[in-house]
């Protein structure tokens, strides 16, 4: 940790939110830390009362 907000960080945060879609919502994403259609249309809305980690 650098403490700065460069690629690694951002190719590390999508590589986790993939994870969390297929682990919570078996969106079936290829967890490969980049930005594409199929991890953007894999987003949800989280409503009120939701548990997991991307609550």
């Amino acid at each position: 940790m650098d403490g700065f907000n460069g690629p690694k960080t951002k190719f590390a945060l999508i590589k986790a939110l993939q994870k969390e879609l297929n682990k919570q919502f078996n969106k079936k994403l290829v967890v490969d830390g980049k930005w594409g259609v199929k991890t953007k249309d894999a987003i949800v809305t989280v409503e009120k009362g939701a548990k997991g980690n991307l609550t």
